[in-house]
């Protein structure tokens, strides 16, 4: 999984929100969030797939593209002012599918990005911000802490007390509980 853009991101619309004065939603909320290209406007596959649509639509999103990614989700990406990729063709993650554009219903440039886990139902949204790991706000996109990723300075320190069982290898950036530390301090002297 990558982000739909190289460089400084914008978040301009969060998933869930009531729509502006003067539009609708179909499903009466905003079902994906609105991106901003800062330093590209090239927009890129978030997972690898195969586009299952690519076309245009007046009224609603415009030039969009569709992929069915290999992780099972449907991820959509409309307002494109240019698409780049047909039906069928097979994506990579980070592949460019198109340029940001203001096609369609819009309020201005952005990508519109949707993700669904069943592409005919627009009631099984789920939050994109979730998916990408990114933080639930507007503004300049900021990404979550991974907390289940080793730093590289530790990785051969925790690769051991894996080993050894002194740890149960998972959440190497959260703190560490006063019991959490009896325990591998008990772990630890029964191995000796």
């Amino acid at each position: 999984m990558t982000l739909p853009y190289e460089g400084k991101i914008r978040v301009t619309k969060l998933y869930g929100t009531p729509p502006p004065k003067g539009f609708t939603y179909a499903a009466g909320k905003h079902s994906g969030m609105d991106l901003v290209g800062v330093n590209s406007k090239n927009v890129r596959a978030v997972a690898a797939g195969t586009v299952i649509r690519s076309g245009y639509d007046p009224s609603g999103w415009g030039n969009y593209v569709v992929i069915s990614q290999v992780d099972g989700y449907s991820c959509i990406y409309a307002h494109l002012n240019k698409r780049n990729v047909v039906v069928d063709e097979k994506v990579q993650a980070g592949q460019i599918l198109g340029i940001e554009g203001n096609t369609g219903n819009v309020t201005g440039s952005h990508l519109h990005l949707e993700l669904r886990k069943v592409y005919a139902d627009r009631m099984t949204t789920i939050d994109p911000a979730e998916y990408l790991k990114i933080k639930k706000k507007t503004g300049d996109l900021e990404m979550e802490k991974d907390t289940n990723a080793v730093s590289d300075w530790a990785k051969e320190a925790w690769a051991w007390a894996k080993e050894k069982e002194l740890l149960d290898g998972t959440r190497p950036q959260e703190p560490i509980t006063r019991e959490e530390m009896a325990v591998v301090l008990e772990r630890l002297a029964a191995a000796n």
